[in-house]
């Protein structure tokens, strides 16, 4: 055990004062010890000493004569044989003496044994207190009596241990005088409130032992209680058919009274059964004995190992995690390598290797008392009970010592944990440490690392109860960001869907449409495929033929510009005078459409007229005809040997057409525009 040169410091100082010595120091850690000429054989007649505690300035080598002292050194194997020699030094050996050093070390350093740690002992220290032992006998009464003998010991700050009343024969103590004016006996305002204490530790103490006194009696009660239920069953089914069967009120109301009474009858025996089987205990105090007795204490400061390497290697410094929660982890060559291991559970082993650096180590308080040989130990926080051996639960809270019963690891890194501070995946159940869940951004608990999902959209952690898995690219979403599907009904993420232009909702790529004419993106319920060509066009945009009623696109659909109707290439004909086409119900049987066949004669101030005569070639020409259709004006015109066709727009007045054929000969041709 490695000892603080200051405490080295202080005993030797300490030791050469009360061996009658001096004790100086001249400076730069040079200190100066004269010991009286008594003292030359235990010291091997060396009574002057020239002493340092500093490595350092001993290493130097600057004064040969410089003597440095550590543990293990000759000198302090000197000074103790002289205090021994002299008597100031006192060994344990018998009861009532205090225990000696090494034996307060020997026993307080293996009072606890950290599986996961390390167990270091500071400042111990001896002491006296007075001691109340009482002894009481406890009476269990159920079907048999038998008694047990258990002892208590009450120190003076009130505090109860419990011990074994057979070491009570085995004592040697030394009777001391009582203060003058004293019967030698305590009063009773010491010893009332002592006994209170220890009649409620001895109570605790039996108690499990009176509860299994009564499991064991259980089912003999049980089985007494169900035969005298039945009994006292049948007693009420008969007297209940005997009311059933009488007309008489008068006799109807003596059986009632008698049901009354059977039933409080039954109640009673039942009760009687209840107490007879149910064990108690008394307890009688059998003697006290009042003691000054020598106690040890100390303080064992408590600190988890291991380095950071060897904790996420499972190594021997890591603590001692069961092999079988260590066999759940991955194999190394599953996580990529070791390099990859190390790279994953740095953050989380450096951040609790910090906290545990800032927090500094456990302490616990230990205390011996050699007479009855009690040592007290830390409870567990879980079950209460005295912790001899266990582990050191590592939560963000803080560092606390658990039993070996109520140590729980967890399965992905093996750290040792509580019961309390382990945490339950919500999907698969297995507890975890602190380290290795994430809570649920849904508000539903912890999940762990394998059952984690982090939405593709909002980026906040879930649990995969809660997020759904694109079907295109299996990326995670949440329930707030997934995209359903309104055709397939199957989930997208944010990336694989698009907004109906006209319903707005959301389809995926298998179920969406691009309108061919306006570029716009639908779903299919909202757009329709050209008859014609197959090409998606919207409910804008799409037209539907006037005869047929099928579905076309704007590029496979014309405007009848007589009955303002579309029709399709199929249910269209042209004229045979306007060279137009039309709907078919708008050309008659001889082939003219219903304009042309309406053309009357035009002055030449007509203003259809007066536009077609702009052309150069038509300034000249007579005999016109008009006729006019939605958005054209259709004219004709001859001169002796030859005729005229011209389109012109209603809109702005230009001529789309116009072409001349001969008479004799015929051969159309168009006009140059």
């Amino acid at each position: 055990m490695a000892v603080d040169p200051s405490e080295l410091e202080a005993f030797v100082s300490d030791a050469t004062r009360a061996l009658g010595g001096e004790w100086s120091a001249p400076g730069g850690g040079v200190f100066v010890a004269r010991f009286p000429e008594a003292c030359a054989k235990a010291l091997e007649g060396a009574c002057e000493r020239r002493l340092t505690f500093d490595r350092e300035r001993f290493a130097a080598g600057a004064d040969d004569g410089l003597e440095f002292v550590t543990t293990g050194a000759p000198l302090l194997a000197q000074l103790t044989a002289a205090l021994r020699e002299r008597g100031v030094l006192a060994r344990a050996a018998g009861n009532g003496k205090p225990p000696g050093k090494g034996e307060a070390e020997a026993r307080l350093g293996g009072a606890l044994r950290i599986r996961n740690g390390t167990a270091a002992l500071a400042d111990l220290r001896n002491a006296a207190d007075t001691l109340l032992l009482f002894t009481f006998r406890a009476v269990f009464q159920t079907l048999e009596r038998f008694e047990s003998l258990h002892g208590v010991a009450v120190d003076s700050t009130g505090r109860a241990f419990l011990f074994d009343p057979a070491r009570l024969l085995t004592l040697s103590m030394t009777p001391v005088e009582p203060p003058a004016g004293s019967e030698g006996r305590p009063t009773a305002s010491e010893v009332d409130p002592a006994r209170a204490i220890a009649l409620e530790a001895v109570r605790a103490a039996v108690e499990p032992e009176r509860k299994a006194l009564s499991g064991k009696l259980a089912a003999r009660r049980e089985a007494e209680e169900a035969q005298l239920t039945e009994y006292f069953r049948g007693l009420g089914a008969e007297l209940v058919a005997q009311r059933a069967a009488t007309p008489s009120e008068k006799i109807r109301a003596e059986i009632g009274e008698r049901l009354a009474t059977i039933d409080r009858e039954r109640d009673l025996r039942l009760a009687e059964v209840r107490e007879r089987y149910e064990a108690k205990v008394d307890l009688v105090p059998v003697s006290l004995l009042v003691v000054e007795a020598p106690t040890a204490s100390a303080t064992v400061a408590l600190a988890p190992s291991g380095s950071v390497t060897a904790a996420i290697r499972g190594g021997p410094s890591s603590g001692a995690a069961p092999e079988a929660a260590l066999a759940r982890r991955a194999p190394e060559g599953e996580r990529g390598g070791p390099g990859e291991g190390l790279e994953r559970a740095s953050s989380e082993q450096v951040g609790r290797a910090a906290r545990a650096a800032l927090r500094g180590p456990l302490r616990v308080d230990l205390h011996w008392i050699p007479l009855i040989d009690f040592l007290s130990l830390p409870p567990c926080p879980v079950c209460s009970a005295p912790v001899s051996e266990g582990s050191l639960c590592e939560d963000l809270s803080g560092l606390h010592l658990v039993c070996m019963r109520c140590t729980a690891y967890c399965p992905e890194g093996g750290e040792a944990r509580c019961a309390a501070h382990l945490r339950a995946c919500v999907v698969c159940a297995t507890k975890f440490c602190e380290s290795h869940v994430v809570a649920c951004a849904a508000g539903h608990g912890d999940c762990c690392f394998a059952h984690r999902a982090t939405c593709s959209k909002c980026r906040k952690v879930f649990c995969t109860s809660h997020t759904v898995l694109c079907a295109k690219c299996s990326a995670p979403s949440c329930e707030t960001d997934r995209r359903p599907c309104i055709v397939c009904k199957k989930p997208f993420c944010e990336a694989h869907v698009s907004s109906c232009a006209e319903c707005a909702a959301v389809a995926c790529e298998t179920d969406r449409r691009t309108c061919s004419r306006c570029g716009k993106t639908f779903c299919t319920a909202h757009v329709s495929t050209c008859f014609q060509c197959s090409a998606p066009v919207c409910e804008t945009d799409r037209r539907f033929c006037a005869a047929c009623r099928r579905s076309y696109c704007p590029s496979h659909v014309g405007v009848c510009d007589i009955t303002g109707r579309p029709f399709c290439a199929s249910h269209g004909r042209r004229c045979v005078h306007c060279r137009q086409e039309y709907l078919a119900e708008a050309v008659r049987p001889d082939g003219r459409c219903k304009a042309c066949a309406a053309l009357a004669p035009s002055a030449i101030d007509d203003p259809a007229v007066a536009m077609a005569r702009h052309h150069r070639v038509l300034a000249g020409v007579g005999n016109w005809q008009s006729a006019s259709t939605r958005t054209k004006f259709i004219l004709t015109a001859s001169t002796f040997f030859r005729r005229y066709r011209v389109i012109i727009s209603k809109t702005d007045g230009r001529i789309l057409e116009a072409s001349e054929a001969g008479k004799l000969f015929g051969g159309e041709k168009p006009l140059s525009l």
